[in-house]
């Protein structure tokens, strides 16, 4: 929870900007710890391609990047990480995306034996096909994740991957993988294994981010469950 957390934060800031990310997933991480409170960054966009599983249904339909579609896909993300897959499956990105615009809601919590009410409502909103019954902006979804985990307040923004500092051992490095999985229980954490992303053409890359045919609206709309 706290490295999406620190996650939202740093991609906050590429959407003040009026630049969209667009390629949210949990391989766009690299921590040096398992504590949310260890260094972390934001893998440069170019190191990534775009994984289809985590798309939003606005772009799963062929619309661009936007802010809007940054925030489902940290949803998505999250819920790869709590329960060990991505939200609607699929294999590669004609089945991934048909999932997303299927209709059908991701399992619930409950399935996965994580049953927190709370939580479920987060997703319940981040993950709406409805666009405006979801956030509108990470801010808005990173505050509700922070009213769930108050200690989520304190912790930094990951570094962007040229910011200065010690690269450290690139062996000791992990990535925050969660395993595309069409369906079944949820794997524990030591036998889940990092997903390969779909592989797809990547963006251009623009200040950490990939810059939108329209520039995106900007953050810090008021939170929308």
């Amino acid at each position: 929870m706290g490295w999406v957390i620190r996650l939202a934060k740093r991609v906050e800031a590429l959407h003040s900007l009026g630049v969209a990310h667009g390629n949210i997933s949990p391989a766009c991480v690299s921590t040096e710890g398992g504590s949310p409170a260890a260094r972390g960054e934001l893998v440069d966009v170019s190191a990534t391609t775009a994984d289809p599983h985590y798309h939003s249904p606005e772009r799963a339909s062929g619309a661009s990047l936007s802010v809007g579609d940054d925030v489902w896909a940290l949803a998505a993300t999250l819920y790869a990480v709590v329960t060990g897959q991505a939200p609607f499956g699929g294999t590669g990105q004609a089945e991934a995306h048909q999932r997303i615009l299927s209709g059908s809601a991701p399992a619930p919590l409950a399935v996965f034996d994580v049953g927190d009410d709370e939580l479920q409502r987060v997703f319940d909103a981040a993950l709406n096909r409805d666009p405006g019954r979801r956030f509108k902006s990470l801010a808005a979804f990173r505050l509700a994740l922070e009213e769930w985990v108050p200690d989520g307040r304190s912790l930094p923004p990951l570094e962007a991957a040229d910011d200065d500092g010690d690269d450290g051992d690139d062996e000791a490095r992990t990535m925050m993988r969660g395993p595309i999985d069409a369906g079944g229980p949820a794997p524990s954490p030591a036998a889940r294994a990092p997903a390969r992303p779909a592989e797809v053409r990547a963006p251009v890359v623009v200040s950490g981010g990939v810059r939108p045919g329209a520039a995106p609206p900007r953050a810090g709309a008021a939170p929308t469950p």
